[in-house]
């Protein structure tokens, strides 16, 4: 009999079942985990796309998106330091390949409900174009304002992405009304931007 140096098992044969068993758990829940996280972080863009925040720096944005981040890579870094004994610690891996996914699950949940459910009445916030700027992609140009902002009480600086047609009638100096939404979950979003340079442009928000 002899002591397996991956699981800490004693075995007979020529191989551990321990460890096959285990490693035989641990990719049926990494194949499960794996595209139950796509489908979050698909849904996370996707429902940020339809519900973007109006301030990336207000708390809850900034920890909803450092979960979504950090979290992920942490739980990583502790798999390949657990590499070589992964069936030691079978149902660690298995349970950090599952919070993985439920991360990603949670955050789009999140930013979809907070704005989804939110039926508070939207006010317009008054702003300032400051400048402007664009890049071009692999997919495309995308088009930017740089915008100070009266909200909450505070000046606040905040990026738009906007279509080509108003980005090209805007200019630093315009100023701008933003639809701004509470949020279900006290996380602002807004709806429409209207830039006025002489003449008022509507914008769908993001690139329309």
């Amino acid at each position: 009999m002899e002591n397996c140096p991956e699981c800490g098992k004693d075995y007979d044969g020529d191989q551990c079942w321990v460890c096959i068993s285990r490693n035989a758990d641990i990719k049926q829940t990494f194949v499960f985990s794996l595209p139950v996280a796509f489908v979050g972080m698909i849904g996370t863009i996707v429902a940020l796309s339809l519900y973007p925040p109006l301030k990336l720096n207000s708390l809850k944005s900034f920890y909803t998106i450092l979960a979504l981040i950090l979290v992920p890579i942490a739980i990583a870094l502790v798999i390949a330091y657990l590499w070589g004994a992964l069936a030691r610690y079978a149902s660690l891996v298995r349970i950090m390949f599952a919070l993985v996914a439920a991360v990603f699950v949670m955050n789009a949940t999140f930013c979809f409900l907070n704005g989804t459910l939110d039926k508070s009445s939207p006010f317009e916030a008054e702003g300032l174009v400051l400048s402007k700027y664009y890049s071009d992609g692999k997919y495309g140009s995308t088009y930017t304002l740089t915008c100070t902002l009266s909200w909450n009480k505070e000046r606040i600086e905040e990026e738009f992405d906007v279509n080509r047609e108003t980005f090209s009638a805007a200019n630093a100096g315009n100023t701008l009304q933003v639809e701004v939404h509470p949020g279900a979950f006290s996380m602002p979003w807004y709806r429409n931007l209207v830039v006025s340079n002489g003449r008022i442009i509507d914008l769908e928000r993001n690139h329309q």
